[in-house]
């Protein structure tokens, strides 16, 4: 009987060690999931700016490609002088206007791989909340399993109080029948 309770008691203590183990897994699940919902905040926060940024990109396009037109339009009544310097003009316009091209399509690049972070981080999200519902579950789990050692614990214990009880009573009158035997 003592065996058994011991056994069960050890037994409990091990389900108190899993359910730690249990809830510091939660912990560090909520941790992680509080730091990818930091980081998807900060990638919308860029994207936002990104977008931003194309947006102006296309506005300064659209103007200089006017100015270009403007340009070429005056050349043709203007002198030489006034067109060589137009030209020089344009050449630096159409410069300017390639290296917007170009951080337009870093920008575009950088707003794909933002997205592609941000689905990401959503998924690993997902899969996070997965993780800490199972591990709620194992939990509730690990303490109703507690809960009835425990109360079997409690039965043992009277049980065995009982059994003692009537032992004490059994060698009492024992003792008893003892005594009226010798006298």
């Amino acid at each position: 009987m003592e065996q058994k309770t011991k056994e069960l008691s050890e037994e409990i203590d091990d389900n108190h060690e899993a359910l730690k183990l249990a809830e510091d897994r939660a912990r560090r699940g909520d941790n992680l999931l509080q730091e990818s919902l930091s980081d998807l905040s900060k990638e919308r926060m860029i994207n936002i700016q990104s977008e931003k940024t194309r947006i102006s990109t296309d506005k300064l396009v659209k103007d200089l490609n006017a100015k270009i037109f403007e340009l070429e339009s005056s050349l043709l009544l203007k002198d030489t002088n006034t067109n060589r310097r137009l030209e020089s003009r344009i050449e630096d316009l159409t410069l300017a206007l390639e290296k917007e091209s170009l951080a337009k399509s870093e920008l575009v690049k950088t707003v794909r791989k933002n997205e592609r972070i941000i689905r990401e981080l959503e998924f690993s999200h997902s899969e996070k909340d997965k993780a800490k519902m199972k591990s709620d579950e194992e939990i509730d789990k690990l303490e109703s399993k507690i809960k009835r050692m425990k109360n079997h614990v409690e039965e043992l214990e009277s049980s065995e109080s009982t059994l003692l009880l009537n032992k004490k009573r059994v060698e009492r009158e024992a003792i008893e029948y003892k005594d009226r035997a010798v006298r």
